[in-house]
């Protein structure tokens, strides 16, 4: 399984073919038209596996440019003789929390969508938008719900950990490929 943004995209036409085979987990275009970038962040890697549905269908249900698809995987199926996952998005991505402590992340960390101040570039697509397309209504429900949490380093290792650890649960003899080309430090 090869399970990651764009970088692992174009490693998988080096690999394919032959006797591998090969399921891929890259952003997608769901739905509503917006593409799913977010889908392979650690924190909404972890949501997905979660068993508890209701914050993930909460938010699907409040926020078109959300959506259910981005939170399936095959990662943790157990089916996998190796994993290849590129944690690459944890450098990119807002992290958000709400009241109860749920996590999500998405939209470009240092242009958060919880800030009304980048409000109107989202819109207006001015900055980074992954082809998403936001309504003012839900950007101001977002604003209100949610507020940006300082994601650190510390907290991806534990994450990058966590998903280790749920991947092994399912299947012990699972070789784990992480490709650490982070552009931030």
């Amino acid at each position: 399984l090869l399970k990651g943004p764009c970088d692992l995209e174009v490693m998988a036409s080096y690999i394919e073919g032959g006797d591998v085979l090969l399921d891929k987990e890259f952003n997608f275009v769901d739905n509503n038209g917006n593409q799913a970038d977010y889908f392979n962040h650690l924190v909404n890697i972890l949501s997905a596996a979660s068993p508890d549905k209701d914050f993930i269908d909460g938010l699907c249900g409040r926020f078109s440019f959300v959506s259910k698809e981005a939170f399936r995987t095959q990662l943790f199926s157990g089916k996998y003789d190796v994993i290849c996952l590129s944690p690459l998005m944890d450098a990119t991505l807002a992290v958000f929390s709400d009241d109860k402590g749920d996590e999500f992340a998405y939209g470009i960390y240092s242009n958060p969508l919880s800030e009304r101040k980048y409000h109107k570039e989202y819109l207006d697509k001015q900055i980074m938008t992954a082809r998403n397309s936001f309504a003012e209504n839900e950007l101001e429900r977002f604003s209100r719900e949610f507020r940006q949490i300082d994601y650190t380093p510390e907290m991806i290792a534990e994450n990058l950990y966590k998903v280790i650890d749920l991947v092994r649960s399912a299947n012990k003899n699972t070789v784990i490929v992480i490709l650490l080309l982070a552009e931030l430090p």
